[in-house]
C-alpha cells in the first residue's frame, strides 16, 4: 500500500471518531450532526491533503436548499481524494452514498405515517463512507487519529436523544382516554421494524468498526508523529 501523509500533521485537525460513533450520533440527534460532521470531515481532509477549504460557511451551507447539494457532492468528493491519497480504492461513485442519505432524510420521511419511520435509516449511508474517511485519517494522520472514546458532551447528547427516540416509539402506542387501556396505532408494527433495523445497523458498524481499527493498529498502516509513512508489517 502506498500513501503520502502531509508534510506536517495539524493534530488539531484530528477528527478521530469511528464509523460507529458517527451513526450513532446521526441517529440519536435526528440528522442535526451533519453539520457538526461536515465541520469536522473538511477541517480534516484539508489538513490531509494541504488545501484550504471553508469548514464553517461550508456546513452552514447545507441549510440553503439544493446549494447543499453541491456542497455534500464536494465534501464526499474531498472524502473520495482523501482516501486514494492514503492508498485506498474508495467508490468512484462516493458521493451517491450522500445523496443517498438526503433522500432517505428528505424524501422518505414525507411519506405518510408510520412509513416515514424508514427515514431513520438515513445514517447508513454517511456511515458507510466515513469507513473511507477513519482509514484515510488515520494512515496520513498517524496514531493520534484513531478513534477515541466519545466526549462527555457527546455521550450527553447520546442519552438525551436515545430518550427522545423512545418517546418517538412510545408515541406509537397511545392511551384510549375512554377505557385508560394502551392501544397499538395502526401500523405501528412497521416503525418498530425500522427502528429494530436501526439498532441492528449500529450494531453491525460498531462490530465493523472495530474491526477496521484492530486491523489498521496490528498491521501499523500509520504515519509517524511528523508524518513519514511506516510501511505495513
Amino acid at each position: 500500500m502506498t500513501y503520502f501523509p502531509p508534510a506536517t500533521v495539524d493534530r488539531r485537525a484530528i477528527y478521530g471518531r469511528s464509523p460507529f460513533q458517527v451513526g450513532l450520533l446521526f441517529f440519536v440527534t435526528l440528522g442535526l450532526y451533519i453539520f457538526w460532521w461536515s465541520y469536522y470531515i473538511r477541517r480534516s481532509v484539508a489538513a490531509m491533503l494541504e488545501e484550504p477549504d471553508q469548514p464553517v460557511w461550508n456546513s452552514l451551507a447545507l441549510l440553503v436548499p439544493l446549494l447543499n447539494l453541491f456542497v455534500l457532492f464536494s465534501l464526499f468528493e474531498k472524502i473520495k481524494v482523501a482516501s486514494l491519497r492514503a492508498g485506498l480504492q474508495p467508490p468512484p461513485a462516493l458521493a451517491a452514498y450522500g445523496f443517498a442519505g438526503i433522500v432517505i432524510f428528505f424524501v422518505v420521511g414525507r411519506l405518510p405515517i408510520p412509513y416515514e419511520s424508514l427515514a431513520m435509516l438515513y445514517f447508513i449511508p454517511f456511515a458507510v463512507a466515513h469507513f473511507y474517511f477513519t482509514h484515510a485519517e488515520v494512515l496520513l494522520m498517524g496514531r493520534d487519529a484513531i478513534p477515541r472514546g466519545l466526549s462527555v458532551l457527546e455521550i450527553i447528547i447520546v442519552i438525551l436523544g436515545l430518550g427522545f427516540r423512545g418517546f418517538i416509539m412510545i408515541g406509537y402506542t397511545v392511551v384510549d382516554a375512554s377505557s385508560s387501556t394502551f392501544r397499538i396505532m395502526p401500523d405501528a408494527w412497521f416503525a418498530w421494524l425500522s427502528f429494530l433495523f436501526a439498532i441492528a445497523a449500529l450494531v453491525i458498524l460498531y462490530r465493523k468498526s472495530d474491526a477496521l481499527i484492530s486491523r489498521i493498529v496490528s498491521q501499523g498502516e500509520m504515519a509517524d508523529a511528523h508524518g513519514n509513512p511506516h510501511a505495513p508489517s
